[in-house]
């Protein structure tokens, strides 16, 4: 990694070369040529210092000039042993603080497994992009050469991460001291002149917690704001061209039936919520979470669509972790959902995406996405139901009652004229009833009050699954289902076609009655999610053990 590229401003670097006298440097008669060799004599005259001066020829001078220049664009001063390192090979760069770290730790990273702790590595690595964050956003620099470390640095580097990362003593002095690590190590060997930390004293406060309940261990943070909520509140006008006097009383009354009739749904989902999750207490805006955030050492966000720009949640700050004080940030499985993030949320979006730590999305796509906002560390993982066996989800599936079968179920969010289509010629061939979890009219049943048990029971049990949903294709791989995607008018399909594709099911992905695909294969399906389960297992472990702190 370069340092700052910078030209010299100063004057020529002067040397024991450009004192020389012209008398020193005599050229050779003709012809005594091959007995005395090279073209240049040895001086005998002695610099200030006794040592034996030797002049240039031609082409080392030429070689001193260029590496003079060189040195220059690169640095902000030039030194005589950087000149002396350079004519005889010694690369500069390992004279720099970034360099001389990631050489460290490439080193580390070896020993992972034999005489070193994925944790304890994972510590070291944050390290190094902290102080990369801190050089490039305080200091406007790519990288910095040893010699201008100082005790000033040090002090204002501990003190970027107390403001900036909001961390405490005790999680500031691990950075720190692992930062010390490095610089002296770089003191030991003689690339640094003095020992930063010579009268720089880290600090760490002993804490007693005491013992921490399951549901402090693991929680879900119950964050939900208004324009999650409020289309199931009786007293919302969703549409701001109602809200007038008398206008909004007839409005309220409109929608008070279809409102009331939803309730049991809501209810469904509360009641899945208060049996299988340990949440925190309520929070309903970010500032809300910035002024009493919940207290852990990993914050995990994710997963599905929090980060779609084309929905509230994904313009807002609390889905990229910004009201985290202290802790890891990671996510897990974000989608984004679209191919191209508009151009207007790029800035700010790519701000709140570099303050977190470790970065999985759920689509390639994503990937790509987050290529275009300047971040390239991130990786792809499984969506979280997949990291739990088909034996669970079936353990926690209930039926509906009065079910036939066979049947095929469709889960149509556009109430698609091409889902229709499909599903007709499905049933009809195969002699199956279409089941719907929305009201569609050509469903012989709807359910559309089921919760989430009732949901993964009807997947359960159908023989067909004809979808434009993610989850919905996801538990029909899960219990093995032959299925169909349909691609969703809007330009949210990504996160079905990467998906179809990882598991070599693309030709599941079709937009009408003419592509419906033929029977999986559900052994190389399993061997390919099987491997991706184990990526997305050890992606978590990394994050946890130690979380990079």
């Amino acid at each position: 990694m370069g340092i700052e590229e910078k030209k010299w401003q100063g004057a020529p670097l002067r040397t024991d070369y450009h004192r020389r006298r012209k008398s020193e440097v005599q050229p050779q008669k003709r012809g005594n040529r091959k007995n005395l060799g090279p073209e240049v004599r040895q001086s005998n005259s002695t610099d200030k210092r006794g040592t034996s001066a030797q002049p240039l020829s031609r082409q080392h001078q030429g070689a001193n000039d260029m590496h003079y220049h060189s040195l220059s664009e690169a640095n902000e001063v030039v030194t005589a042993s950087m000149m002396r390192g350079a004519f005889l090979g010694t690369n500069i760069k390992s004279n720099t603080l970034l360099t001389v770290f990631e050489e460290f730790n490439d080193r580390q990273e070896k020993l992972i497994g034999i005489d070193l702790a994925q944790s304890t590595f994972n510590k070291y690595d944050l390290t190094y992009r902290r102080l990369k964050e801190f050089l490039k956003v305080k200091m406007q620099k790519n990288d910095i050469l040893l010699y201008q470390l100082d005790r000033n640095f040090v002090i204002d580097f501990e003190t970027y991460l107390k403001t900036e990362y909001k961390l405490d003593t005790n999680s500031s002095e691990k950075l720190m001291r692992i930062f010390k690590r490095i610089t002296t190590m770089c003191f030991k060997n003689g690339q640094m002149s003095k020992d930063l930390f010579c009268d720089h004293k880290l600090k760490k406060v002993k804490k007693d917690r005491g013992y921490l309940t399951k549901a402090e261990l693991e929680s879900i943070i119950d964050y939900k704001p208004d324009y999650l909520s409020k289309h199931f509140r009786l007293d919302i006008i969703g549409n701001p061209k109602y809200d007038k006097p008398f206008v909004r009383e007839a409005y309220l009354l409109a929608k008070l039936p279809g409102r009331l009739r939803i309730l049991p749904r809501k209810r469904a989902f509360d009641g899945f919520t208060s049996k299988h999750l340990e949440l925190t207490r309520r929070y309903a805006s970010n500032e809300e979470l910035k002024a009493n955030p919940p207290e852990a050492d990993v914050f995990l966000a994710g997963s599905d669509q929090i980060w779609n720009p084309l929905f509230p949640n994904g313009k807002d700050p609390a889905f990229y972790l910004d009201f985290v004080q202290q802790g890891i940030r990671a996510s897990y499985a974000a989608s984004f959902a679209v191919d191209e993030f508009p151009q207007e949320l790029r800035d700010v979006t790519a701000k709140y995406l570099a303050k977190i730590d470790y970065i999985a999305v759920r689509e390639k796509t994503g990937l790509a996405v987050l290529d275009s906002m300047g971040i390239h560390n991130a990786e792809t993982v499984l969506d979280p139901v997949f990291l739990l066996d088909s034996a669970h989800w079936r353990s926690i599936a209930k039926s509906p009652a009065h079910i036939d079968k066979p049947y095929l179920l469709v889960y149509d969010c556009d109430n698609s004229y091409a889902v229709k289509a499909i599903a007709e010629k499905v049933a009809s061939e195969h002699g199956l009833k279409i089941y719907s979890v929305f009201d569609l009219p050509y469903a012989e049943r709807c359910f559309t009050l089921c919760g989430p048990e009732e949901f993964l029971g009807l997947i359960q049990g159908a023989s067909y699954v004809l979808s434009n949903s993610f989850h919905a294709t996801a538990f029909s791989v899960i219990f093995e289902k032959e299925f169909a995607v349909v691609e969703r008018t809007e330009k949210i399909n990504t996160r079905m076609r990467d998906f179809t594709a990882m598991l070599g099911l693309s030709d599941h992905m079709i937009n009408n009655e003419k592509d419906i695909p033929c029977n999986a294969d559900w052994n190389e399906v399993e061997r390919l999610l099987s491997d991706e389960i184990m990526h997305s297992k050890a992606y978590i472990d990394k994050v946890l053990n130690g979380g990079g702190r």
